[in-house]
């Protein structure tokens, strides 16, 4: 992997939550206890790439996200960015340090309901980062880069939308609003976390086909989160298959998909519905639920749900391996 196409290198990132401590837990002295959210992940993400990064709810896809742009501090690790023939490592950087870097560090949230403000209007939606980020710029070209933003997510005629309120809108124009926040300050990075799992089916591959666009046109590198592996296959490049804060499959999103190597892999892939009634598909059905975060199992975490768990699997916690050109799989089956 050629080092000058990389972006951004990840490395042992790790970020655990302490666990609320009672009055009980403090007079006998009883240990502190952490979530465990993301645990130790390394993996790498190519300019003008859309990383996948999929895997069940209480996974880590979100804080993986939000740590890499410094939503949130992590704990350890480093997050490595490359730009202009320079290498920052955004994890050393304080948030003085980080303001500049804010432009180049984008984010559409899940929810459209709830990332707008319901007192401002579109205008005023777009205005506040170029305000934060931009603030030398003339009034005058800050309204033209809003109605270019609008232009660019397709909210046109731009006169129709500028003036509404988030409630005026329906689900889908409110997150193309999102969409035209987060590209309007033109970053090089752009975290999407399930985008398109609050609106409506039939709008979904407007905003799917729309983020395509924008990594096309502005040269994106995107992040893109989601537990829906239909999508994922419909828009990335390449997938990390995530659960329990650890990383277990990496590798190009038609492979990953169609010939997937970790267990959990191939147990998560096998609940994609076909749309042809004539094709039967093996199911593999994984055992309870996804442990706790804060009580990880010995060894591999996954070895409790696995079908496929033997006696190593108990003891000794797997790597995440080469095991092909590309494609890389943390399972005692692949050492």
């Amino acid at each position: 992997m050629a080092t000058e196409k990389i972006l951004m290198e990840v490395r042992n990132l790790r970020k655990w939550f302490p666990v609320r401590r009672t009055i009980g837990d403090v007079i006998k002295r009883r240990p502190r206890l952490w979530v465990r959210a993301v645990d130790g992940i390394s993996f790498n993400i190519m300019k003008r790439e859309i990383f996948g990064l999929v895997g069940e709810s209480g996974s880590g896809k979100t804080t993986t996200g939000k740590l890499l742009i410094r939503l949130w501090d992590p704990d350890e690790g480093r997050i490595l960015y490359h730009t202009n023939g320079k290498v920052v490592d955004l994890a050393e950087l304080s948030s003085k340090e980080l303001k500049p870097w804010r432009k180049k560090l984008q984010i559409i949230y899940q929810d459209p309901y709830g990332s707008l403000n319901p007192r401002m209007t579109v205008r005023e939606q777009l205005m506040e980062p170029l305000r934060f980020l931009e603030p030398d710029l003339p009034l005058e070209e800050k309204e033209e880069k809003i109605v270019r933003a609008l232009e660019r997510v397709r909210l046109v005629p731009v006169e129709e939308f500028i003036n509404k309120y988030p409630h005026q809108l329906s689900g889908g124009q409110r997150q193309r609003v999102a969409v035209a926040r987060a590209i309007i300050v033109e970053p090089e990075f752009l975290v999407a976390d399930e985008p398109v799992s609050m609106i409506d089916v039939s709008m979904r591959a407007g905003i799917l086909h729309l983020l395509l666009r924008m990594r096309d046109e502005l040269g994106l590198a995107i992040l893109y989160i989601t537990h829906d592996l239909a999508t994922a296959g419909y828009l990335t490049d390449r997938i990390a298959v995530m659960y329990l804060g650890k990383i277990f499959e990496i590798g190009p999103a038609e492979k990953v998909l169609m010939e997937p190597l970790h267990p959990y892999s191939q147990a998560l892939i096998s609940a994609v519905p076909v749309p042809d009634p004539t094709v039967k598909k093996e199911r593999v059905i994984l055992k309870g639920e996804i442990p706790s975060p804060i009580f990880i199992p010995e060894g591999c975490r996954f070895w409790p749900r696995c079908p496929k768990a033997f006696d190593r699997c108990r003891k000794e916690v797997p790597e995440l391996r080469e095991v092909e050109p590309g494609r890389f799989v943390a399972c005692h089956l692949y050492s």
